[in-house]
């Protein structure tokens, strides 16, 4: 759906204005002979990739509506567009708990990771944060619509994908997937759901930098994540390959995020074969495609290479406005399922890179569809335990410490994350099959977990294996 104009800026203001003049004519009031007048020109909203473009078109009569890295965006006749080679900002728009087990974010619950002390930027349509379910984890905001810090939904559908990331569970089917997890919101899409392209820019780059702009001060957010289901529609859409260079200043400022450590989630869009949507086609953006509770692609779920990851995305029921709650479909829903869980990863895992939870969550995901990597699901559907498992492998070096008394083998190791189990084999090979769980209590003191052996079988080789 390609957004209408007449819900923009000044148009908005022609239109009421149009209205007005039907009203005063419908009272029947005389107000002398009729005139014809001309309508004024149809504007519309485009970018500037300089400051002598952007002065030109000033000149001419155009009002600049953003300015961020890189971009600037006018409202201004076609005319005056055309004559400056300006080109028109892309629209974008909305992508429209089961899905804690499937992915089995409710094992890590379980071991207690929440999302405590992380946050997440989701970009939408705002943020209900007068919601039951939402107010707790509400950090604060910034609207790029109506130019103000109250991102406030007027929508829905930015609340419904915060809701799947940090919901409460006070009603306990809609509890997040990481429900300490606090939220700033960024308001880039408007009423109706629609928005540009240039305010998304504007909006990275604060997420990144904070309100001043300035990357490494005090006011920076510094999240985890930045959530942003939406995209575009119509020609806009990517089936065969990443679109990097269809808007570089989007490209820039999604890669900026990633080399400040920040995951980008993107959704892949409602377009199906017809390709992913932008900017989930950016190849710095993991991409998120949605599937049934079948676990079988959705039908409407964006296709192409630029997928990297399924989750569910059917049936996912959340907060929305007011107090309600609201069930929806979309990759809009599946895109928070892998923010959430990035949350959690790194809630366990602080100082977790860019590079090291993307191939975390990529190389655990569970293969859907043909074998390996394809254009449907990616590298398969994401995997919460298996990602922390992977993370546990990788960025946690756990020593075993051996000691006999009498006829006993007394084992200790780092009391850490939750997860581990203590294996026994008569052979060192970790590759090799047929390791067995040692099954003794386990006692924790002074931050080791201990368990004593009795009567060890010879020539006995011991792992911690994370499960």
């Amino acid at each position: 759906m390609i957004i209408p104009r007449t819900r923009n800026g000044p148009l908005a203001r022609a239109g009421s204005f149009s209205l007005s003049i039907l009203l005063s004519l419908a009272t029947g009031a005389w107000a002398g002979p009729a005139t014809i007048k001309s309508s004024p020109p149809l504007l519309k909203r485009y970018v500037v990739l300089s400051d002598d473009a952007a002065t030109a078109a000033v000149k001419n009569g155009a009002e600049v509506v953003c300015n961020t890295k890189g971009l600037k965006a006018v409202m201004c006749p076609a005319s005056v567009a055309a004559a400056l080679n300006l080109t028109e900002d892309i629209p974008l728009h909305a992508m429209d708990s089961t899905a804690n087990t499937r992915v089995l974010a409710t094992r890590a619950q379980e071991m207690g990771l929440t999302g405590r002390g992380r946050k997440i930027v989701i970009l939408d349509t705002g943020y209900n944060y007068l919601h039951r379910e939402l107010s707790s984890s509400y950090l604060g905001g910034r609207d790029f619509v109506n130019h103000d810090d109250d991102p406030f939904d007027d929508n829905g559908h930015g609340s419904h994908v915060a809701g799947i990331i940090t919901g409460d569970g006070i009603d306990p089917a809609a509890k997040g997937i990481a429900p300490e997890t606090g939220i700033i919101a960024g308001k880039v899409l408007d009423a109706f759901g629609n928005g540009f392209t240039s305010d998304l820019v504007a909006a990275i780059y604060w997420a990144v930098d904070g309100p001043d702009g300035i990357y490494g001060d005090g006011d920076d957010f510094q999240p985890d994540a930045i959530n942003i289901s939406i995209g575009t529609s119509g020609t806009d859409l990517y089936p065969a390959g990443f679109c990097d260079s269809a808007f570089p200043p989007l490209t820039y400022a999604i890669k900026y995020a990633v080399d400040h450590g920040i995951m980008v989630v993107v959704a892949a869009g409602n377009n199906g074969s017809a390709g992913v949507a932008f900017p989930g086609c950016v190849s710095y953006a993991t991409t998120v495609g949605a599937i049934t509770g079948s676990n079988t692609l959705a039908s409407f779920s964006g296709m192409g290479p630029e997928v990297g990851l399924v989750a569910p995305g059917v049936g996912l029921y959340s907060s929305y406005l007011g107090q309600t709650y609201k069930t929806r479909d979309g990759t809009s829903q599946a895109t928070p399922v892998v923010s959430g869980i990035i949350a959690l990863l790194k809630e366990a895992f602080p100082n977790a890179s860019v590079d090291s939870l993307r191939n975390a969550l990529l190389t655990t995901a569970t293969d859907l569809g043909a074998t390996g990597t394809d254009n449907r699901y990616g590298y398969g559907e994401v995997n919460a335990c298996l990602a922390l498992g992977a993370l546990t492998t990788n960025l946690v070096n756990v020593a075993l410490n051996l000691s006999r008394s009498n006829n006993q083998v007394i084992i200790s190791w780092p009391a850490t994350l939750s997860g581990f189990v203590l294996q026994a084999r008569t052979s060192p090979d970790p590759t090799a099959s047929g390791w067995r769980t040692v099954t003794n209590p386990v006692v924790v003191f002074q931050n080791q977990n201990t368990t004593t052996i009795s009567s060890p079988a010879p020539n006995q080789f011991y792992r911690l294996n994370w499960q």
